[in-house]
């Protein structure tokens, strides 16, 4: 009963309240801060230039999840590439998906760390979440995929609350002026912004495990939209209450902007809601990438169950998160070179090649 709810099924509306919450935090952690230092008081605009392929994304996606239906990515890389060079890209993935949970889990502690619980040790709160975490996996995606649509209304209201909280310290004078000068640097920040875009491939993991409908590329459209919607007006709210000057120089400039509001005393309690929230998206989306790495372990090694791994996976990612950087700083830098331009090579540039394969050999 236990296996058959853990291999249960989730419709794509599910799917995609996934990627939504996913895509929080690296948004208001990474998004916000490269863009402004790449296109300084235009960065609001950079998610509209990145819909220009984020569009093609998202129908691509919608593509591969048709012609692939309830087919896992494992079988789906092995099935157009062969079994050798199928498996190879998914020990990479692996690789991959390893190191961004390795990040993450860096980047939670070190939050919480220096903001909630100051002097604590990192290893005892990566333990206490780990009793959570292997909670989630132990039931399996319907349970992750409820919790996380629970989460994504709480951090919905949370965004339209911390926005109508900036308006009165907001200046819009922060968001000009435009010229041509700004094509290029706005470029620059659409990359960033794809690099937190193209996540959603990685739920192509489980894409055995979803439902579709005749839906399905509106769906798509529609989630892409909202995240697109979303990242424009957290940068902008950051924009127009520090400016770039400031708001570059910060490491968690959202973080910073609640604190503002506290000093100020805008609203009582919203940085401690703010900090929860933003603790279990972050949780919702370290489970959502341990799954998806359990589920190709399964399918590498051909297991009937992932079960037997989630101890030895957990403890492994413990030590993994202690020793892939020193501090911070180490860790936005590793970000930046090398876990960034990953995310857009198998994020997007796999997928791509996935989809130009099958079709010239004819598969699906």
């Amino acid at each position: 009963m236990l296996v058959h709810h853990r291999e249960s099924n989730i419709h794509q509306t599910k799917w995609l309240y996934l990627y939504l919450v996913m895509t929080y935090t690296p948004t208001i952690r990474y998004v916000a801060r490269s863009t402004i230092s790449e296109a300084k008081q235009a960065a609001w605009l950079a998610p509209i230039v990145a819909m220009v392929l984020f569009i093609p994304f998202l129908l691509l996606i919608g593509r591969l999840m048709k012609m692939f239906s309830g087919v896992s990515y494992h079988d789906i890389l092995c099935k157009v590439f062969g079994k050798y060079v199928g498996k190879a890209l998914v020990v990479v993935i692996i690789l991959w998906l390893m190191i961004l949970l390795g990040l993450y889990r860096r980047y939670a502690a070190d939050k919480l760390v220096n903001t909630i619980y100051t002097g604590t040790d990192m290893r005892l709160i990566w333990a206490l979440s780990d009793v959570v975490l292997i909670a989630m996996l132990f039931f399996g995606l319907a349970v992750i995929a409820r919790v996380t649509k629970v989460i994504f209304f709480l951090l919905l209201v949370q965004v339209i609350v911390i926005a109508l909280a900036a308006l009165p310290n907001a200046d819009m004078g922060n968001l000009t002026p435009l010229s041509r000068l700004d094509v290029q640097p706005l470029l620059n920040g659409a990359g960033k912004v794809m690099v937190v875009n193209s996540y959603l491939a990685i739920l192509l993991v489980f894409n055995d495990q979803v439902t579709t409908d005749n839906k399905l590329y509106k769906r798509n459209l529609a989630a892409g939209g909202f995240v697109t919607i979303a990242q424009i007006m957290i940068i902008a709210v950051l924009l127009s209450v520090f400016s770039w000057g400031v708001a570059e120089q910060l490491s968690y400039p959202f973080s910073s902007l609640v604190k503002t509001f506290m000093v100020l005393e805008v609203v009582s309690g919203l940085e401690a809601f703010y900090l929860s929230l933003w603790s279990l998206a972050e949780y919702c989306l370290m489970a959502i990438l341990s799954y998806s790495i359990l589920r190709l372990l399964k399918g590498l090694f051909n297991l009937k169950s992932s079960v037997p791994m989630i101890g030895a996976f957990v403890i492994f990612m413990f030590f993994l998160g202690e020793y892939i950087s020193e501090d911070i700083f180490e860790l936005m830098l590793f970000s930046e070179i090398v876990a960034a331009p990953t995310n857009l090579i198998l994020g997007i540039g796999l997928p791509i090649l996935v989809y130009i394969v099958a079709k010239v050999r004819k598969i699906a």
